[in-house]
């Protein structure tokens, strides 16, 4: 390009100046009109066509203010077009982060809540068992106290309704001679040998359908035919009886051979009406009373050691089915004269 701005050659400088401008100017070549501009500055200085250079040199001057302008321009697009994209991927790293975190809150927020859901369900599930237990426990001890059909009825009522039962029978035992044996035992042997006995006596009667009703210092009471009726009620008491006398006839002869103080014992049963329920608000107890129960009660006041002594009227019922000895009548206190009758063993 500088062979065609030679000194001395003005009118092909010039015409050769805006071929080229043109040339340059059509191809967008911003670094080519910038050296062209600087070679005919030069061609016109060297020329002394200083006025021309200076215009030329202007031109130059404003062409590379505009090529910078431009290029600031494209390099703060740029800049800004990074910026945004920056600035877009953070603000979307930010919410990646965000719902991230997010996410992590709500994982451990249902691990929480189904924890304590489990920790809650875990309790009440085992206040529940517990209530459960001491349920069962409750009922177990109030059937020990009471029968049955008398314990659901307290406690869906409240009370429980006396009631008359015409055909029992009723039977009392009482260890023989019980003080003068009770003086050789201490107190804690003597209440374990009376446990150890009764414990027996509920294990033979729970055998049969017989309830029983209480104990009373070394008396002990049952029936049969109450508070449910039972047609073998007289039956299963003589064979309860024979039983109770067997065991503690087995007792004695153990601890007499080894020198221990020992009960005989004394059995009277009868048959006849009584009535039964339970009394009081406190400390509930089924009762029977009557006068079967004062009757059988003087049976066994009459009765013997290892006797079983039976009232006319229970006689009647059981004689088919067990040998029995008539004693004659026996006055009995506050009742008269009584048959009275022993089963034979």
């Amino acid at each position: 390009m500088r062979a065609f701005f030679e000194v001395g050659n003005n009118a092909k400088t010039d015409y050769y100046k805006e071929m080229a401008e043109k040339l340059l100017e059509r191809e967008g070549n911003i670094f080519g009109k910038i050296e062209m501009y600087e070679t005919y500055h030069k061609s016109l200085f060297a020329n002394n066509r200083f006025r021309e250079a200076y215009i030329a040199y202007d031109s130059l001057f404003k062409i590379n203010d505009r090529y910078l302008s431009d290029k600031q321009k494209n390099i703060l697009l740029e800049n800004e077009a990074n910026l945004n994209y920056e600035r877009k991927a953070a603000i979307e790293k930010a919410e990646y982060e965000r719902q991230q975190a997010i996410n992590k809150l709500i994982i451990i927020i249902v691990i929480l809540i189904l924890l304590i859901v489990s920790i809650f369900s875990y309790f009440i599930f085992r206040s529940r068992k517990a209530l459960g237990i001491e349920k069962v426990k409750s009922d177990n001890l109030l059937l020990n106290i009471l029968p049955k059909s008398v314990a659901e009825e307290l406690k869906e009522k409240g009370k429980v309704q006396s009631e008359l039962y015409k055909n029992v029978t009723v039977l009392f035992t009482d260890f023989k001679d019980f003080t003068k044996v009770s003086e050789q035992l201490t107190p804690q042997e003597l209440v374990a040998e009376i446990d150890y006995n009764f414990r027996e006596f509920d294990r033979i009667i729970s055998k049969y359908n017989i309830e029983k009703i209480k104990t009373i210092g070394d008396a002990y009471v049952c029936a049969a035919g109450v508070p449910n009726p039972n047609p073998n009620h007289a039956q299963e008491i003589i064979h309860a009886a024979i039983e109770i006398v067997q065991f503690v006839n087995n007792r004695k002869k153990e601890r007499d051979l080894k020198g221990l103080p020992s009960f005989g014992i004394r059995i009277g049963a009868h048959t006849g009406e009584i009535v039964a329920g339970v009394v009081g608000s406190k400390k509930f107890a089924f009762d029977i009373w009557g006068d079967a129960v004062n009757t059988a009660a003087r049976m066994e006041q009459n009765s013997d050691e290892g006797k079983i002594n039976i009232s006319g009227q229970l006689y009647e019922l059981i004689k088919d089915e067990f040998n029995c000895v008539h004693r004659g009548k026996i006055i009995a206190k506050n009742k008269g004269e009584l048959d009275m009758y022993f089963i034979e063993l």
